[in-house]
């Protein structure tokens, strides 16, 4: 279920901005030319400067309430102009919603990443690790105990380090929490492709 187009174009994008996220650059190709709609939360939250307010309140417990609300109405009101643009079901339009959270989200660590030292070359090798994984390693970031799976999480810390991602206990907390959350955005692609089988 692993989509190399979502973080391979997320990739691409944060090298081609040194690093500054996609949010402070062009989409991606694939992104940009999408004529289905599927981006199009991802890419309004990323040239409206909305998307690290979505971020911070997906990854941050101790968000103002104020700051919650905004965003709630932001991503539905960018979600509801997207799927009457695009004229797409409910089920799609719920799945663009959250390509456009969890894209956002990886944008935001990708510039933690950067400022921690991470180099566009290991940004690249790191999800080189995570296109590594197995299938059944890769269902494990849906587990709710995932990171009490030492060998699971060791081995990817090992591959995260030959990467180049910094050593600092941060940096791969940052780079596993963007593991999750791609695993997330890999679910969002499948569900909002088999949305019309």
């Amino acid at each position: 279920m692993k989509s190399g187009i979502w973080r391979a174009g997320l990739v691409a994008v944060a090298i081609a901005a040194g690093g500054a996220g996609v949010a402070q650059a062009q989409p991606t190709a694939g992104a940009k030319d999408d004529t289905t709609g599927m981006f199009c939360v991802y890419n309004t939250l990323a040239t409206s400067g909305d998307a690290d307010m979505v971020a911070k309140v997906f990854l941050y417990d101790d968000t103002p309430e104020e700051l919650i609300g905004r965003s709630a109405v932001v991503l539905d009101r960018t979600t509801t102009e997207c799927a009457a643009a695009h004229k797409v079901t409910l089920s799609k339009s719920a799945s663009m919603a959250d390509m456009g959270l969890y894209g956002s989200v990886i944008d935001y660590l990708t510039k933690d990443l950067r400022a921690a030292g991470a180099s566009a070359k290991a940004l690249k090798g790191m999800f080189g690790v995570y296109d590594a994984l197995s299938d059944e390693e890769h269902d494990k970031f849906f587990e709710a105990d995932w990171r009490s799976d030492v060998e699971f999480t060791g081995k990817m810390r090992k591959g995260l380090i030959a990467a180049g991602i910094p050593k600092t206990d941060e940096a791969i907390d940052t780079a596993l929490t963007m593991f999750e959350v791609s695993a997330m955005a890999d679910q969002a692609i499948f569900t909002f492709l088999v949305d019309d089988l």
